[in-house]
């Protein structure tokens, strides 16, 4: 969220021509990171929460370069671009952390179908009776 903050601090600052341009597409990209993030995680699958997590590191690389493009047209200077660039590397890194993390932990995570060919019957209609009673709670 903070980065939400410094932006729109930063951009608060462009030149008034760019305020429907570069002013109002890098506001909306650091205002979709922090929300695809809350979106994906409400979300009721992990593969739609990579989805948004993927979004929202699409939007870090669309601030990335419209800091750039403001640092060229002077519209930042450079010690700010910096310091924003490094937090936006430093989010990123972590977005990529949490991805790996998930995609691990459903590596790991046992499947819960009956339809496992390495189970036998036995143990098939087991798994199918234990479903049907946690269902039936």
């Amino acid at each position: 969220m903070s980065l939400v903050e410094e932006i729109y601090r930063l951009s608060g600052s462009f030149p008034r021509e760019e305020q429907f341009i570069l002013t109002q597409q890098i506001r909306r990209a650091a205002v979709s990171v922090p929300s695809n993030i809350a979106e994906g995680r409400s979300r009721s699958s992990d593969r739609e929460f990579l989805r948004y997590l993927a979004i929202a590191s699409g939007s870090l690389a669309e601030i990335h370069t419209q800091l750039l493009i403001a640092n060229r047209l002077q519209y930042a200077g450079i010690t700010e671009t910096d310091r924003l660039l490094v937090e936006i590397d430093t989010l990123g890194r972590m977005l990529r952390r949490l991805k790996q993390g998930i995609h691990r932990q459903n590596a790991r995570a046992p499947t819960l179908t009956t339809h496992d060919p390495r189970l036998t019957t036995r143990a098939r209609h087991h798994r199918a009776i234990n479903a049907t009673n946690l269902s039936n709670k």
